[in-house]
C-alpha cells in the first residue's frame, strides 16, 4: 500500500486537492459578486448567443477568449449563472492538478512542492470571478508545464516547443498584454537556452520556429475568422489600438503606478492585511528580477539543469508581471499565486546565493506567512458564507436563482440587491445602464441597445459616446438607469486617476439631462424616463447629475 502511494503520490495529491477546490468552490454557486468584469464577460457571451458579433456589434477591449468560451458553454448547458461558475470551478480544478504535477516534477522538497497547489485550492474559491482574470490561468499553467518539460526532459526534441507556443497563444486570446509579453520572454529564454555555451544561429532556428508556429497558427485562424465576418478592423482597434490610447486613463502605467495602487490596497484592506497581500504578491517581482540577473551573469558558465529551470521560471514570471504592469493591483497579481509560488520555490531550491541559513530561514518564514494568511482568509470566508440564511437574499432571475448578501463590503450603495429588491416597475425590453452595471441586463432580462456594455465618461472615446447617443435615439430607449457607484469610487480610491473621468461635461450626461426626467430614486440608482417632446416655452427639468 505504501509503495502504491509513493509511486502515485502526484496523482493522489492532484485528485485530492482538485476535489478540495471543487468542494470549497461549490458553496458559492449562484452567488453574485459586484464587479464589472464578470458581468461584461457574461453579457458579452449572451449577446454572442443572440447572433451579435464581438467587436462588430458591441465593444470589448479584451481579446475574445472569455466571451466566446462562455458563449460556447452557455450554448451547450444553458444561459445560467451557475453554468458560468461551473466553468470557473472546472478550470481552477484543472489548474490545481497541473500545479501539483509541476511541483512534484520540479521541487525536491515535497512539503514545499505541496504548497502552491494547496494554497491555490484554498484561495481561488473565494474570488468567484467569471472573467478573463481566472480563465487565463489555465493556458498560462499549461505553458509553464510544457516549458518546464522541455527544459528538464526534451531539450533535444525541439518540436515540443510547438505545444508551449499553443498554450501561450491561449493566454494571448484571454488577455493580450500577458500573452504577448509571455511570448516575448519565452523567446528570450529559448535564445539563451540554446546558445548559452557560444552564440550559434543554427541550434536556435528549430525551437524558435516551432514555438513561433505554435503561437501564430491559432492567432492566424482568429484573424481569418474576424476577417470573414467583416469585423477584423474593429477587432484590431478594440483589442490593441483602443487599450493603448485610452485604457491608461484608468490603469496608469507610470513608474509610480505600483506604489499608488499599493496605497490603494492598504486603504481598502487595512494596513496589516494590505501589507501582507502586497508582500505576497510583489515579492515575486523582486525574486524574478534577481534570478533573471543571476542567469545573465552565469551565461558564460556551463549550463546546468538547475540553472536552466530557474532561468525559465524567472523569465516566465517576468513575462506575466510585465503583462500586468498597466494594471497591477494586488488582486490581479494574486490570481497568479501558483506561478509566483513555483517561481519562488524553484529559485529558493536551485539558486546557490540562497545557501545562507539566515536567508533560508527567511524563506521558510515567508512560506509559513503565506500559508497562515491564505488559511485564515479561507476560514474567514467560510464563516461569512455560513451565516444564517436571513443574511442572504435569493432572487429568481432570467439567469437562474442568484444569491446576494444584504450587506456588501465593497460598493453597497449600488449593489444589484437594492435594484432587484426595491424596483416595483416593469422594465421594458431595452434600457441603458450608465457606468458600471451590466449586471442589471442579465438580472432583469433586459437588453442594452448601445454597443457598449459599460460606459464611463472619458474612459471611452467621444466617438463611442456619440454611438451610444445615436443608439438611444434610434431605439427610443425609454429608461436610463444611473448607477451611483462611480461617485462612491471617486471618493474611496481613484484619487490617482484623471479627474476628467468624472466630468459632468460628458456628451451622454448632457444628452440625458436634455431628454430624460428623474422618475425614481432607489439606493444606489437613479431611474430616468424619456420625456415627451418639449413644447414651446416649456422649461426643461433640472439636470440629472
Amino acid at each position: 500500500m505504501l509503495d502504491f502511494i509513493k509511486k502515485h503520490l502526484n496523482w493522489i495529491m492532484a485528485i485530492s486537492l482538485s476535489m478540495l477546490n471543487i468542494a470549497l468552490s461549490s458553496r458559492y454557486m449562484g452567488f453574485v459578486m459586484f464587479d464589472p468584469d464578470p458581468w461584461i464577460a457574461l453579457y458579452g457571451a449572451k449577446r454572442i448567443l443572440e447572433g451579435q458579433l464581438l467587436y462588430k456589434n458591441f465593444f470589448d477591449f479584451i481579446t475574445p477568449g472569455t466571451d466566446y468560451m462562455l458563449a460556447g458553454v452557455f450554448y451547450i448547458f444553458g444561459l445560467k449563472l451557475t453554468v458560468a461558475h461551473m466553468a470557473v470551478i472546472l478550470a481552477n480544478a484543472i489548474v490545481v492538478s497541473i500545479v501539483v504535477f509541476i511541483s512534484f516534477d520540479m521541487i525536491k522538497n515535497k512539503w514545499l512542492g505541496l504548497l502552491p497547489g494547496l494554497l491555490f485550492s484554498l484561495y481561488s474559491p473565494y474570488y468567484y470571478y467569471v472573467s478573463h482574470h481566472w480563465f487565463i490561468l489555465l493556458p498560462v499553467i499549461l505553458a509553464l508545464l510544457t516549458g518546464t518539460k522541455n527544459v528538464k526532459e526534451h531539450a533535444h526534441k525541439t518540436h515540443n516547443w510547438f505545444f508551449t507556443g499553443l498554450a501561450t497563444a491561449g493566454a494571448f486570446l484571454f488577455i493580450q498584454s500577458i500573452g504577448f509579453t509571455l511570448f516575448g520572454m519565452i523567446l528570450l529564454f529559448i535564445i539563451w537556452y540554446y546558445t548559452a555555451d557560444r552564440l550559434r544561429v543554427k541550434p536556435i532556428l528549430q525551437p524558435l520556429l516551432y514555438y513561433s508556429a505554435g503561437f501564430m497558427i491559432p492567432l492566424i485562424l482568429v484573424v481569418i475568422c474576424f476577417a470573414l465576418s467583416g469585423s477584423l478592423g474593429a477587432f484590431i482597434y478594440d483589442s490593441f489600438l483602443w487599450p493603448f490610447s485610452h485604457y491608461r486613463v484608468i490603469n496608469l502605467s507610470t513608474p509610480y503606478a505600483i506604489l499608488r495602487l499599493l496605497v490603494r490596497e492598504l486603504s481598502s484592506e487595512g494596513i496589516i492585511m494590505g501589507l501582507i497581500y502586497a508582500f505576497i504578491a510583489y515579492f515575486g517581482i523582486v525574486l524574478s528580477f534577481i534570478s533573471f540577473l543571476h542567469a545573465v551573469i552565469n551565461l558564460q558558465k556551463k549550463k546546468s539543469a538547475e540553472l536552466s529551470l530557474m532561468a525559465f521560471v524567472s523569465f516566465f514570471c517576468m513575462g506575466i508581471i510585465i503583462g500586468l504592469l498597466p494594471n497591477p493591483p494586488a488582486f490581479h497579481l494574486m490570481v497568479f499565486l501558483p506561478v509566483y509560488m513555483l517561481a519562488v520555490i524553484v529559485i529558493f531550491e536551485y539558486a546557490p546565493f540562497w545557501s545562507s541559513r539566515i536567508v533560508r530561514a527567511g524563506f521558510y518564514f515567508y512560506f509559513v506567512s503565506i500559508t497562515v494568511v491564505i488559511s485564515y482568509n479561507a476560514y474567514r470566508f467560510f464563516i461569512a458564507y455560513s451565516r444564517p440564511l436571513n443574511a442572504v437574499e435569493a432572487f429568481q432571475t432570467p439567469i437562474g436563482k442568484v444569491k446576494m448578501f444584504k450587506e456588501y463590503k465593497y460598493l453597497p450603495i449600488s449593489y444589484p440587491y437594492s435594484f432587484l429588491n426595491e424596483l416595483p416597475m416593469k422594465l421594458p425590453k431595452y434600457i441603458f445602464v450608465m457606468y458600471w452595471s451590466p449586471s442589471i441586463y442579465l438580472l432583469t432580462g433586459t437588453d442594452n441597445p448601445t454597443p457598449l456594455n459599460t460606459y464611463m465618461p472619458y474612459y471611452n472615446t467621444k466617438g463611442q459616446a456619440m454611438s451610444v447617443i445615436q443608439a438611444l435615439k434610434s431605439n427610443h430607449t425609454d429608461l436610463v438607469i444611473m448607477d451611483n457607484a462611480i461617485e462612491f469610487v471617486k471618493h474611496i480610491g481613484w484619487w490617482v486617476q484623471d479627474p476628467r473621468v468624472f466630468s459632468p461635461d460628458d456628451p451622454i450626461v448632457k444628452y440625458i439631462n436634455s431628454h430624460y426626467r428623474l422618475e425614481k430614486i432607489i439606493p444606489g440608482y437613479r431611474i430616468y424616463r424619456l420625456m415627451s417632446p418639449v413644447k414651446k416655452n416649456e422649461a426643461l427639468p433640472p439636470p440629472c447629475l
